[in-house]
């Protein structure tokens, strides 16, 4: 029997969506536009049991940076959950969000 091992600070913006659709969320390229072509991600941690990314959203110019959980269901199913907003404001104040905020 192979045991698996996750790099979790080397996951993508698609690995997180995947994991959020693993838990039952739809997700659109559009949603997830200003994470992976603006750089507002970031892996921040484990704690509490979940692994912690920031990820960054913008509707209507309006860009915003938020939590989101990361952790293995009871069926060995790597889930994501949203989690509380943490900044918003204009994308440089969320590029500098990101930037310094250390994981």
């Amino acid at each position: 029997m192979a045991l698996y091992q996750f790099d979790f600070k080397s996951f993508t913006v698609d690995d997180i969506r995947e994991c959020l659709e693993n838990y039952g969320y739809t997700t659109t390229d559009a949603e997830f536009e200003a994470a992976s072509e603006e750089g507002l991600f970031k892996y921040i941690g484990f704690g509490g049991g979940f692994h912690r990314y920031l990820v960054g959203f913008e509707e209507d110019s309006e860009y915003r940076i938020q939590k989101i959980y990361l952790e293995l269901d009871h069926i060995g199913k790597l889930t994501a959950d949203y989690g509380v907003l943490m900044k918003s404001g204009t994308l440089d104040e969320m590029k500098e969000y990101i930037d310094k905020t250390f994981n």
